[in-house]
């Protein structure tokens, strides 16, 4: 009797664990990116300082449970570039700098794998817009567009979920397509368009937080 007694416990606790992710269930998370720096370059007494690539990203991400262990998600994001352009004829540096609006829509499937710890395969996409300005000279400034598209499929992807309320999910590699459209026009009237297309196995980890409500 004892026996039978445990074994519906762990039943109903293990059916209560893997319906965790219900219809209804919302989260907040997001990704934040800050990165720069510089090199310095000492030849006798000149000193020459090299600015490195300066970005700034903030997506934040919420998420619903349209039913029970399938999630539709949408990110808002914003990222701002300044690589470095040269120098003038004075040693003043010179900047192209990007700002870019996104917005990624997606979705994932719930695959319970044991007590609290899923397998959540998903897909996404992302639409950007942007402008972009790069230094000519001191006094000369050519100013362009961008527009960015990408398809991103997740299929070694997990999520740990220790509270009721709170998440940790872990990223392994997966499949991205990205199309970057650059356009600019010079102040003689010239305009030139850049089109990138890449296709990649991505074989980085990544980690995440979310929270429940």
């Amino acid at each position: 009797m004892k026996k039978k007694l445990l074994l519906l416990i762990a039943i109903a606790g293990f059916s209560a664990a893997v319906s965790a992710q219900e219809k209804g269930d919302m989260y907040v998370s997001g990704n934040f990116t800050l990165e720069g720096g510089n090199s310095r370059n000492t030849v006798g007494n000149v000193v020459t300082k090299t600015p490195a690539t300066l970005t700034f990203g903030i997506a934040p991400q919420f998420g619903y449970f349209v039913m029970d262990r399938l999630e539709v998600s949408i990110s808002l994001g914003y990222t701002h570039n300044r690589y470095n352009n040269g120098t003038d004829n004075d040693g003043n540096n010179l900047f192209r700098k990007t700002n870019v609006f996104e917005i990624s829509p997606g979705v994932k499937y719930y695959v319970p794998l044991a007590e609290k710890f899923w397998y959540t395969p998903g897909f996404d996409f992302g639409v950007g817009f942007g402008g972009n300005r790069r230094e000519v000279d001191r006094q000369t400034t050519v100013k362009g567009g961008i527009t960015q598209f990408s398809l991103n499929l997740s299929a070694v992807a997990f999520e740990f979920r220790p509270s009721e309320h709170f998440g940790v999910t872990l990223r392994a590699g997966g499949l991205t397509y990205t199309m970057d459209r650059t356009s600019s026009k010079g102040s003689t009237g010239t305009s030139d368009v850049d089109n990138e297309f890449s296709f990649k196995i991505n074989t980085g980890a990544s980690i995440g937080f979310r929270y429940y409500f």
